[in-house]
């Protein structure tokens, strides 16, 4: 029997023994290892010589430290450096146990033996070092592109400016650029704390060497009493070398604050004479991240035409902040002796140098006349304690089926959605003013049931409230408390004194609470109403709405709906302009159909033309409307103008034919429609080509476990059940998937299936793709242009499973387009 690299192990256990197998084998393994290392040298040293950092060399620096990038970089650089002397070093005990077995194999072994086996090993080295060249090559393109982009974003010039500027006052040059930054943004510190860090030193020192000394710090020392420390000599060098890396590192210290002091005091300098300028007033927008300029004037008339409503807001004449904090400290007090509050409680919320609330009002550059939303900081006022205790106990009544927690999550359910949206229009309901209107009253009674149920009789008998039932004792106790905490909030603006009657205070920890639980009422006596006049599907975000009604719903009649529940709660509607709405944060584009549910949005343009081409030959199962649809859907994710480069003009021929390629198109769907029995395979007009040339960076690997799979489909055991580790389960998902968009796809899959199917007799059933397409968790697309891939199998009962099963997908595939 000739010796192969896949029987050259076996023979020489058969002929020479264990021992000398073992010592081939480790021969083998030490040449990969020496290649790899080679190969790790040459990617490392590019990476240095191009100063890429590779991401093994890079770890997660706190936001805070981000200020000292050139020390960052350099650590970066040191370990890439390190990491080159460790290979060389391991490169060199390589080589020492590679000759030394290599010495022992040819005394061991005839010479002829040792050359097929040297021969074999080196060509199966050579393959391994194609590999993990390849994989290094991706890995550095990547990383140059990275490091392209990242400079190509530095050099770039911002084209949209955060400022907006509604004031009389033309910004400077100089101004611009240092409000562009932001009002979040934070200059480094100017300072060098010396006794922090030379503490810090002393206090790292001690603890890497233990107990040096006999004094401990609790110790009392005389002042000129010296202390003597117990250090080797090796310790006194590591302290000596600590003490000048600290220097260094002072210096350095000391250069970059000078260096950051010239460039932010002209930026300083600038922000203090802007806010000189008492004529406008500089602030953050609603909702968004700029920075905003109003006229003052404009600013205070705006907020004050809103602080001047007599049925929300009422000026006051002197304050009654202390009074406020007496009353709540001493029932405080009284909730702690009974037991309603715990001490911890009690200490949290008792009210100790209150304030008034301040009062400032937030533009909406989103909405025409940039009118303003009004916010109360109550961070030091008498009850914020109280109410943030009180939003953290009953945050659970808020939760509702109908809130948007999440951006994210509310845009894949909007993509999962199983709507016909040509028939659907989409509307947004916007609550007007819901902070200020929100009714107290009826909010806290409904706080009030959730909580302890229906109003009891002891709340109107003639019992002492001491002798009032447990559950009507605490409702009274917890409706005190939301009373206080939100009525009557007295704040502060422009020097004046204001107290709001209705309403809770916009900037309360318990205001987007009381608005959640009133609004979720609101909707739940209103649902069947709105669910009978066309409402499909309903978010909301605090105050914002977003609605999928049917398209002969009457939008007036809903509104008319929504505002006759309560008079203070009054909505306003916007319909979609241009297939278009915004929601929060995002535009919501209304499309023919959901491209998520197709899987087309993930392909590259390569697999979508194989996919389209697939599709065209067979489309004697496929209508020509349906396939038309899929077309139409595409055009709008890939416009003719589009189409302009090398890559993507694959599709032009799909997409936008030209009249003689569609006569002609017309001739070969006539004629390939009876050609269901034949089959062109490149696989099978070349089944003597190579296997290094048909085997891909890790298919190797890949049909190895695929190997795997089909032998144990062999022994009668499902293919769902075979006990895989999750290591080798992951990757072959990960690889299959990736092998998908590689060229020589069908010669690989086709040699995996088609060796074993040849070696064992293997008989496939026809439940056998479905299956399989589950263990790697292909989607739609991927599952057809697998089984295509195998539809060219030189086995004539395996080409037509896999074209029973393609004819399938195909179904399927398009059932789904026809019912978006």
């Amino acid at each position: 029997m000739p010796i192969t690299k896949h029987n050259y192990l076996k023979i020489l256990r058969q002929q020479y023994g264990p021992y000398i197998t073992n010592n081939v084998f480790y021969y083998g393994k030490t040449l990969f290892k020496i290649s790899k290392i080679k190969c790790d040298l040459s990617f490392l040293k590019s990476c240095k010589r191009e100063k890429v950092l590779p991401t093994f060399v890079q770890f997660k620096v706190p936001s805070t430290h981000l200020s000292h990038q050139r020390a960052i970089q350099n650590c970066f650089r040191e370990i890439l450096i390190n990491e080159i002397k460790v290979k060389k070093r391991q490169l060199t005990e390589c080589y020492r146990i590679y000759n030394n077995l290599k010495s022992l194999l040819d005394s061991d072994l005839h010479k002829k033996i040792s050359d097929e086996i040297s021969i074999i090993i080196n060509e199966i080295d050579k393959g391994k070092v194609t590999s993990v060249t390849e994989r290094h090559i991706t890995k550095l393109n990547k990383l140059r592109e990275l490091k392209n982009f990242s400079e190509d974003i530095k050099h770039s010039s911002t084209t949209i400016s955060p400022i907006k500027n509604y004031s009389k006052r033309v910004l400077t040059r100089d101004e611009t650029l240092a409000l562009e930054n932001g009002l979040d943004f934070i200059f480094p510190s100017l300072k060098f704390d010396d006794e922090t860090f030379i503490a810090n030193i002393e206090t790292l020192f001690v603890n890497l060497l233990g107990y040096c000394s006999e004094k401990t710090d609790y110790d009392e020392l005389d002042l000129d009493e010296r202390i003597s420390y117990n250090l080797t000599p090796e310790q006194l060098c590591l302290a000596t070398k600590l003490r000048k890396s600290c220097d260094t590192f002072r210096q350095h210290a000391r250069k970059s604050i000078s260096r950051y002091k010239k460039e932010i005091d002209p930026i300083v300098k600038t922000l203090k004479n802007l806010s000189k300028d008492k004529t406008i007033y500089i602030t953050r927008p609603d909702k968004v991240r700029a920075v905003v300029i109003l006229e003052r004037s404009d600013y205070l008339t705006k907020l004050e035409l809103i602080l001047n409503e007599p049925k929300t807001f009422k000026q006051l004449d002197e304050d009654p902040t202390i009074q406020k904090e007496d009353k709540l400290q001493r029932k405080l007090l009284h909730l702690k002796n009974i037991g309603f509050l715990t001490d911890s409680e009690y200490k949290f919320t008792r009210p100790v140098g209150s304030q008034p609330g301040k009062a400032y009002g937030l533009p909406k550059i989103h909405k025409d006349g940039v009118p303003l939303r009004p916010i109360i900081s109550a961070c030091s006022t008498f009850n914020y304690k109280l109410s943030k205790l009180l939003a953290n106990k009953l945050k659970h009544l808020r939760t509702s089926p109908t809130i948007v927690i999440d951006t994210f999550k509310f845009v894949k359910e909007l993509q999962n959605l199983k709507l016909n949206t040509t028939n659907i229009k989409r509307v947004s309901f916007d609550i007007v003013s819901l902070f200020t209107r929100v009714p107290l009253a009826r909010t806290i009674d409904l706080i009030l049931d959730k909580m302890y149920g229906p109003i009891h009789t002891c709340s109107f008998s003639e019992l002492k409230r001491t002798d009032w039932c447990s559950k009507c004792q605490h409702r009274y106790e917890l409706k005190w408390l939301l009373d206080i905490s939100t009525k009557d909030s007295h704040f502060i603006f422009n020097e004046k004194l204001y107290c709001q009657t209705e309403g809770v205070a916009m900037g309360s920890p318990l205001g987007p609470l009381f608005a959640d639980i009133y609004i979720n009422y609101l909707e739940s006596k209103l649902k069947r109403r709105l669910d009978e006049n066309g409402v499909l599907y309903w978010k909301r975000f605090v105050d914002d709405c977003f609605v999928l009604v049917n398209d002969n719903a009457d939008i007036n009649k809903l509104l008319d709906i929504l505002n006759s529940f309560d008079v203070d709660i009054q909505f306003t509607v916007e319909t979609e302009k241009n297939n278009s709405i915004s929601f929060l944060d995002i535009l919501i584009t209304r499309t023919n159909f959901n491209v998520n549910e197709t899987d087309l949005n993930t392909l590259p343009i390569e697999l979508l033309h194989s996919f389209l081409r697939i599709t065209k030959e067979r489309l004697s199962i496929v209508s020509v409307e349906k396939y038309e649809q899929l077309l139409n859907l595409l055009r709008l994710q890939y416009p003719r103008n589009k189409l302009n480069n090398q890559n993507s003009s694959l599709l032009l021929p799909f997409l936008y034919p030209s009249p003689i390629a569609l006569v002609s198109s017309s001739c070969i769907l006539l004629t390939s429609i009876q050609k269901t029995d034949e089959t062109s395979t490149n696989y099978q007009k070349h089944p003597n080509v190579d296997e290094h040339i048909i085997l891909s960076e890790h298919a190797t690997i890949v049909v190895q476990l695929l190997h795997r799979y089909l032998l144990a489909y062999r022994d009668s055991q499902p293919i769902d059940q075979i006990n895989f580790g999750m290591t080798q389960l992951n990757y072959l998902q990960q690889e299959i998937s990736s092998l998908i968009y590689k060229p020589n796809f069908t010669e690989v899959i086709c040699y995996a299936f088609d060796n074993v199917i040849s070696e064992t007799s293997l008989e496939i059933s026809p439940d056998y793709f479905t299956s399989l397409r589950k263990i790697l968790k292909l989607n739609r697309v991927q599952d057809i242009l697998l089984v295509f891939a195998l539809h060219d199998s030189i086995h004539v009962k395996f080409q037509a499973l896999a074209r029973g099963h393609l004819l399938n997908c195909l179904r399927e595939f398009f059932q789904t387009i026809s019912n978006t």
